[in-house]
């Protein structure tokens, strides 16, 4: 598999990591011996503080797309010169 492939599934398998700690989290709570009001104050926080960290990552993967994409256009503007330098040669 090529690099691209492997970045192509980070998004999805970061998104399935996050689902799984929240359910999970659900999970025990729910079956954790506490009355129910102090369970839902606690499904709530870690909701928020689970929303939160979520947030930093999309956040953080945004940028590394961002930074990927700059640095592809410059490499696509490096070859498209090389290409024109080389069709000139050739015409000449």
């Amino acid at each position: 598999m090529n690099e691209s492939g492997r970045k192509s599934c980070f998004l999805p398998v970061l998104t399935s990591l996050f689902a799984g700690v929240f359910i999970g989290g659900i999970i025990g709570i729910l079956f954790a011996p506490k009355p129910g009001k102090e369970t839902r104050e606690e499904i709530m926080s870690k909701s928020e503080e689970l929303l939160e960290k979520s947030k930093k990552g999309v956040d953080t993967v945004a940028d590394k797309t961002k930074e990927f994409v700059d640095k592809s256009k410059g490499k696509v503007e490096e070859i498209k010169g090389k290409g024109e330098e080389i069709w000139k040669k050739g015409k000449g």
